[in-house]
């Protein structure tokens, strides 16, 4: 059996878009254009299908369950994830503002100090909270400084696991200080 190859052969059509580098408008002049009966404003940009201008619309969509750290226009760093069930969804963002870090879900109608959260699922001092955000904490006694390092991430050592399952009430009288 031998093999047949065959050259030059339509295997469908694929559209140019208007005033692309496939496209016979491109670098036309505006003489050229007028003589080809073509709009010297039109920017082009589009598709022509049957005689039917076509435009493709650019839809993004977030992916779900999945962190997405940013930086803002005052370049502070933000971390937001979208979570998704088939039932539900929801958006959490934690951001900086004025040097402290909120965090904001669509649950709640205000932004919330992310230590009031934290305090609220069970963490009882500041020194629990640094513990579990650090790995290293240093004082500097000249400066009255704190030099902290953040851990490296790695979710089956972390002493918080938060799930979507987890209800987190954010009252005053979530959880008292013990006396």
């Amino acid at each position: 059996m031998e093999r047949q190859v065959e050259r030059d052969f339509c295997i469908g059509r694929i559209p140019v878009m208007l005033r692309s580098a496939a496209c016979v408008l491109q670098g036309k002049s505006d003489e050229e254009l007028a003589k080809m009966k073509e709009c010297t404003y039109d920017p082009g940009g589009y598709f022509v299908i049957k005689g039917v201008e076509k435009v493709i619309l650019m839809q993004e969509q977030l992916s779900r369950n999945r962190v997405i750290i940013e930086l803002d226009a005052k370049n502070n760093v933000s971390a937001a994830i979208t979570s998704a069930t088939h039932d539900r969804k929801s958006r959490c963002n934690i951001f900086f503002r004025q040097s402290k870090v909120y965090l904001k879900h669509n649950s709640l109608g205000e932004e919330v100090p992310i230590v009031i959260v934290l305090k609220a699922m069970g963490l009882e001092c500041d020194q629990e909270i640094v513990q579990v955000c650090y790995t290293r904490c240093d004082y500097d006694i000249r400066r009255q400084t704190f030099s902290m390092r953040p851990p490296r991430p790695d979710v089956n050592q972390s002493p918080l696991v938060l799930s979507s399952s987890s209800s987190v009430p954010l009252s005053s009288s979530a959880r008292s200080p013990p006396s």
